[in-house]
């Protein structure tokens, strides 16, 4: 078996430096288009080992709405713009790297490679189960979706809320869009628990949960994390190969499930 420092990958697979620096050369082409960050030109530097650049705002917002158009048609609605305290907020989130597919997180939260290649059990890389809330202006009294209004719009607090490990916040919040929405929506619900469950620590309870939504990709997507951060990377192949084949290759949460895939692949 591979250690997982090593280079050697699987035939035909891509290496992860590969993925890393076209999954980064995506955020160039972003900032290119108009929808970067305001950092001055040269920052990005690609060729660097352990890339470790700011998220730009509006490209990690698209990513943190992703897994809400998973939702049935019926039960959609356009998800707000970007709060004001969004490029605060995610410029000071540590890296992270067992990354759900839920509301709130984006693959960008992925902004150090070396760790994954380094350890020798990723379990050792998943949430603490134990972490103080973040001081959040997002989600205070006057911020961010005090009351929000719909059923997506609860769903994204409560991402928001978990993004910033306020647990019991987000949890009530859950609760109420559980209330709110038909059953045919309620594994995309699942899904947010599960991704509860996991930020706090209890990575055994999230994993049963993605286990129960076969049909939902970011419940496949995250089955398949869940599964390589517990060290059992044999079983994670098969739900990242899946949810991978059905997420589009221009999505950012594509080319993250690549990467864990290959992870997986490499051990």
């Amino acid at each position: 078996m591979n250690r997982p420092d090593e280079t050697t990958r699987i035939a035909g697979q891509p290496d992860l430096a590969q993925l890393f620096a076209q999954y980064m050369r995506r955020q160039v082409v972003a900032a290119a288009q108009g929808i970067g960050d305001d950092r001055t030109p040269g920052e990005i530097a690609l060729h660097e080992a352990v890339p470790a650049q700011p998220a730009d705002p509006r490209f990690a917002w698209e990513g943190a709405v992703a897994a809400l158009g998973y939702l049935p048609v019926e039960a959609r609605s356009a998800p707000p713009p970007s709060p004001l305290a969004w490029q605060p907020l995610i410029t000071s989130l540590e890296p992270r790297f067992a990354v759900p597919f839920a509301a709130g997180n984006f693959p960008q939260m992925l902004r150090d490679l070396q760790p994954l290649l380094q350890s020798r059990k990723l379990g050792s890389l998943r949430p603490a189960p134990s972490s103080p809330p973040q001081a959040a202006p997002l989600v205070d009294g006057k911020g961010f979706m005090a009351e929000p209004a719909d059923a997506v719009s609860l769903l994204l607090a409560a991402g928001l809320l978990r993004l910033t490990r306020h647990f019991d916040r987000a949890d009530k919040l859950l609760k109420r869009a559980q209330q709110r929405l038909p059953s045919q929506s309620q594994p995309t619900v699942i899904n947010e628990q599960a991704a509860l469950a996991w930020q706090r620590g209890q990575p055994e309870q999230a994993g049963d949960l993605w286990q129960d939504q076969p049909s939902l990709v970011p419940a496949l997507f995250n089955l398949g994390m869940a599964l390589l951060f517990l060290d059992r990377p044999a079983e994670a192949r098969a739900p990242l190969h899946q949810a991978v084949a059905a997420i589009p290759q221009e999505d950012p949460w594509h080319h993250l499930g690549q990467m864990y895939l290959a992870l997986a692949e490499m051990r």
